[in-house]
């Protein structure tokens, strides 16, 4: 009984240790959270009343312009720069092709989209053809003076003649005394002339100052032809070569013809003026070849030519005609009359009939791909033909991508002895 006893009050003691620790932790926490109640100040009564809410009234305000919401710009591409406008040109002037491996004659004529002007160029645009001109050409102001196309007619350079590609341009070179120049364009005190280029063709104008020309005179010219028959005495000269003289002794002539050719002639064996019974060479205008198919005449025309291909039923053509004719028959798979089409003769590289048709044998494919490559073409490009293109025998196809991206194809063709266009065997490139 003792023992029950001594254990029961054991146990409450163990008990009412435990009971006393925990009540001790807990009033230590109070202490301490009281402590630091202590130290926060008071707010004063005033700050702690809550103020009534406000009722809400629809208010509209318009921000004053300077605070527009900006918009957020956008990655869209920038726009293309707009074009300047169109205009017709004072004269016809020869535009250097914007990808330059080509050049047309922009005609006075025609109105011309001008994209852009840098420095003193401008960028005109005819259906898609492109190509870089003086900006001077542009006729802006109708009350402009105008350039005067006139007969041609032959002056000499009296002194050494400056050069300019426009009148009041840069100079650009010189002509020496005695150079004979063809004259067939007038603006105020200037002319534009024609001359020859031993070297490469002139592409563009070439202006010189009126008073530095004299009339002509045979005795003064330091230019001319070869005399017709003696060319059998110079190992180097054709009959009727353009030369110029260098020097002089007595009785001979040192000259200069093209290709870098230099001869020494006798005296009577030169003709004073290089442009006897030379017409000036001027391109026709751009014509856009609006349809490629066959016209009901140009059909019937057509279908006699192949009957026997004959030349004589392609006389009056234009090249845009033979042109024409030339796709009906690719289309047709018409292999003589594409044949017939070609030019042939001296100086061209047109093959034999007989080389032909073997070509033909060998790649039996070949009416196939060029139908294929010509339905590509009239599907993506337009068409614009000139006439007269750099000489009087030359016409040209410009087929224009419609992708920017890719470059214009030239298209060619030859006047024969006939007068017949025809095609180039070499035609497209």
């Amino acid at each position: 009984m003792n023992k029950k006893i001594v254990i029961i009050c054991t146990i409450g003691i163990l008990l009412f240790g435990i009971l006393g620790y925990f009540i001790g932790r807990n009033f230590d926490r109070v202490v301490v959270v009281e402590s630091m109640l202590a130290k926060v100040t008071p707010l004063p009564s005033a700050a702690v009343t809550a103020s009534p809410i406000p009722t809400a009234q629809p208010t509209t305000t318009t921000p004053p312009p300077s605070l527009e919401p900006t918009p957020i710009p956008t990655n869209s591409p920038a726009e293309p720069k707009k074009s300047e406008g169109f205009f017709n040109l004072k004269s016809d002037i020869d535009a250097i092709g914007s990808e330059t491996y080509y050049h047309f004659l922009a005609t006075a004529d025609h109105s011309y989209e001008v994209l852009e002007t840098k420095d003193d160029q401008a960028l005109i645009n005819f259906n898609g053809l492109k190509g870089w001109i003086p900006a001077w050409y542009i006729k802006k102001d109708l009350d402009e003076p105008k350039v005067i196309t006139v007969k041609p007619y032959i002056r000499i350079v009296g002194e050494n003649a400056t050069i300019w590609t426009y009148p009041g341009a840069l100079a650009s070179n010189a002509f020496r005394a005695g150079k004979v120049v063809q004259v067939y364009k007038e603006f105020e005190e200037w002319v534009c002339v024609n001359f020859i280029n031993y070297a490469e063709p002139n592409y563009g104008d070439f202006w010189v100052l009126k008073k530095d020309l004299i009339p002509w005179d045979p005795k003064k010219a330091r230019e001319g032809n070869l005399k017709t028959g003696a060319s059998t005495k110079y190992a180097d000269l054709q009959e009727n070569d353009r030369i110029q003289i260098n020097n002089e002794s007595d009785d001979t002539y040192e000259v200069n013809a093209a290709g870098g050719v230099t001869e020494v002639i006798y005296k009577a064996d030169f003709i004073p003026n290089p442009f006897i019974n030379t017409p000036l060479s001027t391109s026709s205008s751009l014509m856009v070849i609006d349809n490629l198919e066959l016209s009901a005449k140009q059909e019937k025309t057509y279908a006699n030519y192949a009957l026997n291909r004959s030349d004589t039923r392609l006389k009056g053509l234009s090249a845009a005609d033979i042109f024409k004719f030339y796709l009906a028959a690719t289309f047709k798979q018409d292999q003589e009359t594409l044949f017939s089409l070609r030019i042939k003769g001296e100086g061209y590289i047109t093959p034999t009939h007989e080389s032909f048709l073997k070509d033909l044998k060998t790649d039996p494919t070949s009416a196939e791909k060029s139908i294929a490559l010509w339905k590509e073409l009239k599907q993506n490009n337009s068409f614009v033909v000139q006439e007269n293109y750099m000489e009087d025998n030359h016409a040209v196809v410009f087929i224009i991508p419609m992708n920017k991206a890719e470059q214009i194809k030239i298209f060619h063709l030859f006047i024969n002895k006939a007068g017949i266009w025809k095609i180039s065997w070499m035609a497209l490139e």
